[in-house]
């Protein structure tokens, strides 16, 4: 069996889990302008967002848990809920692109 890991030096690669100070302070900005978006969204905008996003479930699976006649209702009003996002987005994008 030929091993040919066995000549790579581990602390040489890099942690992708593991940030860097500029990366991390940029996710928290995003994470915190997300929040802040989310926030101004109903609390049924903010559940679809959640069981679409965090619970990863299926569009059919969140139409049922919500209520929507079909599972294309249920992806019109994410589409509208994404684009409410959008611009806020956007701005933390052109922020970072003139910096």
């Amino acid at each position: 069996m030929d091993l040919v890991a066995a000549d790579v030096d581990l602390d040489s690669l890099a942690d992708a889990g593991r940030l860097e100070a500029p990366d991390a302070i940029d996710a928290a900005d995003v994470s915190v302008l997300l929040d802040n978006a989310l926030a101004t969204l109903s609390p049924a905008d903010r559940l679809l967002i959640k069981l679409r996003f965090e619970d990863e479930l299926p569009m059919p699976e969140i139409a049922r848990q919500l209520g929507f006649p079909t599972r294309f209702h249920a992806y019109r009003r994410l589409t509208r809920v994404l684009a409410a996002l959008r611009p806020a987005v956007q701005r933390v994008v052109m922020r970072d692109a003139i910096a």
